[in-house]
């Protein structure tokens, strides 16, 4: 970088961060570097507006920069970009940043790097107030009170020169002195007459002794003016402190958490607990009130590492999840807290993030994770990984490049797994997970109606993009699935030969799905519907199939795992004159968990009574248990937790991602994973899970007919 002069660069800044030793230090050359460059905080929000990335509001950049903290990479990196510091420059600066989070600081500095040209020493000097540079020194001060300068009590009495502050009187006091006039010099023996020697007024009060007053007086009337301004900047900068932090803290969730980050319709970003238990909805106040206290118990241990729960944790208009976040966080934090208990070593510290109920804010939650991986932070896995759809992908491709293990608890859809088959582009190397793929659940299905004989022709109903508009992978993949010959289900669909898809956006889903059920009464009234849809909107398709036309034709739905949300008391479910049934296979349904025909079902209820237990004040509800999603996100920690300690290399020192990843791989043969859901291995190959025993088919609504 020698002879680099783009900004940011150059021999200059190589010296200044080169000599950082503090987070500190590195603030303090970031802000003095962004006022530089002249833009003004609107300027800088617009640059990262356009530029894309993480957004830097005015108020985000000046609390982020005040803070008694190192700023997260992420904001670091995109303030560069925005201040148009060139890749190669932005170089140095990373590597200063990575050295103070790692404990390196300062860097080493090569040998061939050019010293910065030194600076010329400057002077403040008063202006009504105002502190400048200046070569000038202040208006020199009378050594005595005679102005007497040597031992001949000789002297020139010191004038102010005429400039800001001056008086007219201390100007003409100025122009007699230089002219010669009486009293321009020091007073002397010979004047003894005027009654000096005596302290005579006249002689106190003579020429000479007229312009040092007028001169001490324009003086102490500048150091008023001088006070009073520093007052009144002092107490701007004060007013405008606190409307800086007023505005960041609208910026952020109301909190001083620069990964939070506020939407129009959520909360999005990264929380320990420590920035308040309402950040992400009420509903989730009291798993994040038991994830904060258990968090600072690892932190005051010293020997703790993070894991991340990442997903759609929020609700919203376009939420697919609705209230099974909360199932989903408390399973986490019941892990967590079996994680830590006695003298375990490392703690677990539990993080949450919420890429929002859309799951579009996935890209700056990624990003701001892959700065926590130092020392700081200690980021060692990230479970959940939202549910399957392109978002997610999208977030998993982007963690795999930072070498970051993930363990999927929802995501289902066939390829989205290590191989990255679902999508075609690549392996997603470090991400494994815990839940049965589509076609493991549409196999199961396919044997029960096999059972069957009745049941002959099927109609598929499909809808292939999520409320965004985005592609969803999991009903892709169930249709996928269902298209397979490989899972039995093809021949009903080729004897129905019935195909309807339907909008997922807006009010375009009501009215296709009504239109749908109805069409479903033609030529052909097929015994079975295979949905490829989210659970969401199935209680409102199975609502229009019992009002269909031919509603009195027996029909049964098959579907995928997030049917285990369904509303079971729907009329639909219970009307003899229009049976309908549900088939689907459940991610971990806690009847048949807890069945005796369960040979794990002690694992589960070892769970289940901790789930019930209080923590920290807080009382978990053990109807959540139902979604099956507080079992799997239990699983999914519980997974990363083991692997991290398997990871260990020196004792009481944290493993390596890497380390943790490629425990990941080995949970095979005899290494096993006890889980809530029961013992299970992850295949080396693709990171699918591998159950020790079939999934279990649900039925809902009508019985069989035979």
């Amino acid at each position: 970088m020698t002879g680099v002069t783009g900004p940011g660069g150059g021999a200059v800044w190589q010296e200044k961060l080169y000599a950082v030793m503090t987070q500190k230090d590195f603030r303090g050359h970031l802000t003095s570097f962004l006022r530089s460059t002249g833009l003004t905080g609107d300027q800088v929000a617009a640059k990262a507006a356009m530029l894309g990335g993480l957004p830097l509001p005015k108020a985000t950049v000046a609390a982020t920069l005040n803070r008694d903290k190192l700023p997260k990479l992420v904001f670091v990196q995109q303030l560069l970009r925005v201040c148009g510091v060139r890749e190669e420059d932005r170089t140095l600066w990373i590597e200063v940043w990575q050295a103070l989070d790692d404990g390196r600081a300062p860097l080493r500095q090569p040998e061939d790097a050019v010293p910065p040209p030194q600076p010329s020493p400057v002077v403040a000097t008063v202006d009504l107030g105002v502190v400048r540079p200046s070569e000038q020194g202040p208006p020199a001060v009378p050594a005595t009170e005679s102005g007497a300068t040597g031992a001949s009590g000789q002297g020139t009495a010191a004038v102010p020169t005429a400039g800001p502050g001056t008086t007219e009187a201390s100007q003409e006091g100025s122009s007699a002195a230089q002219a010669g006039a009486p009293g321009a010099a020091g007073p002397s023996a010979q004047d003894s007459s005027d009654g000096s020697a005596t302290g005579h007024p006249a002689r106190f009060f003579g020429p000479g002794r007229r312009r040092w007053l007028i001169g001490l007086g324009a003086v102490v009337v500048a150091g008023a003016m001088v006070a009073g301004g520093l007052w009144w900047h002092d107490q701007s900068q004060k007013a405008a402190a606190a409307r800086a932090k007023t505005e960041y803290r609208k910026s952020h969730c109301d909190t001083d958490n620069a990964a939070l980050t506020t939407t129009p319709a959520w909360c999005a970003g990264i929380t320990d607990g420590s920035d308040g238990h309402q950040v992400f909805g009420k509903g989730l106040e009291p798993a994040l009130a038991a994830i904060d206290a258990e968090n600072q118990a690892a932190v005051k241990s010293g020997g703790y590492v993070t894991v991340a729960l990442m997903g759609p944790l929020t609700k919203g208009d376009k939420s697919l999840t609705g209230d099974r976040a909360v199932h989903q966080v408390e399973g986490a934090m019941i892990a967590q807290h079996e994680a830590n208990q006695g003298n375990t070593y490392p703690k677990i510290r539990l993080v949450l993030a919420n890429m929002g109920s859309d799951e579009t804010s996935w890209s700056t939650v990624v990003d701001q994770l892959k700065t926590m991986t130092g020392k700081s932070d200690r980021l060692v896995a990230v479970t959940g990984m939202g549910l399957s759809q392109k978002e997610s992908i999208d977030a998993a491709r982007s963690l795999s490049k930072a070498s970051i293990p993930m363990v999927g608890d929802l995501i289902t859809a066939d390829g989205f797994d290590t191989t990255g088959g679902i999508d075609g582009g690549g392996a997603i190397n470090g991400l494994v997970r815990i839940a049965p793929n589509t076609s493991a659940q549409l196999q199961a299905i396919a044997q029960e109606i096999r059972k069957h004989p009745d049941l002959k022709t099927a109609a598929l109903v499909s809808a292939p993009n999520t409320p965004n508009g985005t592609t969803d992978f999991y009903t892709q993949s169930q249709e996928a699935a269902i298209r397979n010959p490989a899972t039995g289900l093809l021949p009903y669909l080729q004897a129905g030969s019935i195909f309807f898809k339907f909008d997922a956006r807006d009010d375009a889903v009501r009215t296709g799905l009504s239109t749908i059920s109805n069409n479903l009464c033609g030529k052909v009234e097929p015994d079975l519907v295979f949905y490829a849809g989210r659970a969401n909107h199935l209680g409102d398709f199975l609502e229009d199939l019992h009002q269909r036309p031919c509603h009195t034709t027996p029909i049964t739905v098959v579907t995928g795992s997030d049917a285990a949300t369904l509303d079971r008391n729907l009329d639909a479910l219970k009307d003899p004159d229009a049976p309908i049934s549900v088939l689907y296979v459940p991610l971990a349904d806690p009847a048949q968990l807890a069945d005796t025909s369960n040979p794990d079902r002690g694992l589960f209820q070892d769970f289940a009574d901790e789930f019930g237990r209080d923590h920290y004040g807080q009382q978990f509800d053990k109807s959540h248990m139902a979604s099956g999603w507080a079992v799997m996100a239990h699983d999914a920690v519980l997974t990363a937790s083991i692997a991290i300690r398997k990871a260990i290399d020196t004792p009481q020192t944290p493993p390596s991602v890497h380390a943790v990843a490629a425990q990941l791989y080995l949970f095979d043969s005899i290494n096993v994973i006890r889980g809530a859901s029961g013992i299970f291995r992850i295949d080396p190959q693709t990171g699918n899970r591998k159950s020790t025993h079939e999934p279990q088919v649900v039925r809902l609504g009508a019985p069989p007919r035979n």
